[in-house]
């Protein structure tokens, strides 16, 4: 999701007195309300699922290393999981006939762990690093670049669906390219989008006709939150997607606090109207490197539980389900001490007062 940043408008800074001034209270109106024993009543929003990237170094995991990771998501009480790619470039986290492979490829420790643990999970397709630089281009070329990406996904599909099919934790798939506001403003390039999405949804249900096609996108604020939703009911009329997944922006700094609620109730008006489920994708980090910041590679440190528990607050107005991104690097003691330390507080000060 975050591998490659396509930060294209920095959003106004935050005023930090008056931001840390709101979350104390919120904090303290959480932490100190009596909360709810009932499994059909809770106190407050809480995360309900993450994302996993799979990168190069998973290779080296052993099942012991997933087990650990699944282990945390149990005590985060998580109950779905989405694979960001199942493909990165040339490189498979399943045994591919295509594509290289990794020694200890994961995907199938994943779905075993995921089948154990019942948590649902969602496999992402192949994903392309130079995807953000590509879609600027010529619409002739977009529709050529897109038919190359269609076909990638789309084997990568067709190589797994077995596999998947034999876990009860498989649910579906989750389209890689995440939609942004600003790409997709040119009628031609959107209409080359919209056929895309349309033929792989289509096609992906025809291989597994009784799992869901998800999809997620953000917002830079380039769009007004009226001709946001203008734009994906457009899409997702167009696509039979299932479940659309909005990422509220707040680690990287597109959206802010104060104009989050508009965009959305935007999206999910949007996918009311067409039928879809919405999620909301809650960025738990806060970048400190990288487009806009700088020039170094994406860098981010996890975020305040406070901002979390905030984020939360508004997603909870939409959306049924909150997505992580991302419990391992930034809320698990597999992250680091910061992420060990708000993993603690997470399980500890948040969850232990929203189960009482």
């Amino acid at each position: 999701m975050y591998y490659i940043i396509n930060c294209q408008r920095p959003s106004p800074k935050f005023d930090y007195r008056h931001y840390l001034l709101v979350l104390s209270v919120i904090m303290h109106l959480l932490l100190s309300s009596p909360a709810v024993a009932s499994d059909n009543e809770v106190s407050s929003p809480r995360l309900q699922g993450t994302f996993i990237q799979l990168l190069s170094h998973h290779g080296g995991w052993e099942g012991s290393d997933w087990r650990e990771l699944f282990v945390y998501f149990s005590e985060l009480r998580l109950s779905q999981i989405i694979i960001q790619w199942s493909v990165i470039d040339d490189i498979a986290f399943y045994p591919s006939s295509f594509y290289q492979h990794l020694p200890n490829h994961p995907l199938e420790i994943i779905l075993k762990l995921a089948d154990e643990y019942k948590i649902d999970v969602f496999i992402g397709l192949a994903y392309d690093t130079q995807y953000w630089t590509k879609i600027s281009g010529d619409p002739k070329a977009l529709e050529a670049y897109f038919k190359h990406l269609h076909e990638r996904s789309f084997r990568v599909a067709s190589e797994l669906s077995l596999l998947a099919m034999k876990h009860p934790s498989f649910q579906g798939w989750y389209i890689v390219e995440e939609i942004d506001d600003i790409n997709w403003r040119n009628a031609e390039a959107r209409q080359v989008l919209f056929k895309y999405l349309e033929k792989l949804s289509k096609r992906l249900h025809a291989i597994t006709p009784d799992k869901q096609v998800a999809l997620s996108g953000f917002s830079n604020g380039a769009l007004s939150p009226a001709d946001f939703q203008s734009f994906w009911r457009a899409l997702l009329v167009s696509a039979n997607i299932d479940v659309v997944l909005f990422q509220d922006g707040i680690g990287v700094n597109k959206l802010q606090m104060d104009n989050l609620p508009r965009y959305f109730e935007a999206i999910n008006k949007a996918a009311s109207e067409a039928g879809a489920e919405l999620q909301a994708i809650i960025e738990t980090f806060t970048q400190v490197a990288g487009t806009p910041i700088d020039a170094q590679p994406f860098r981010a440190i996890p975020a305040p539980l406070e901002r979390i528990i905030w984020q939360l607050s508004i997603a909870a107005q939409y959306s049924e389900k909150n997505i992580a991104f991302s419990v391992p690097e930034y809320m698990t003691p597999k992250g680091g001490l910061k992420a060990e330390q708000l993993y603690e507080r997470y399980t500890t000060d948040f969850l232990s007062h929203h189960e009482r």
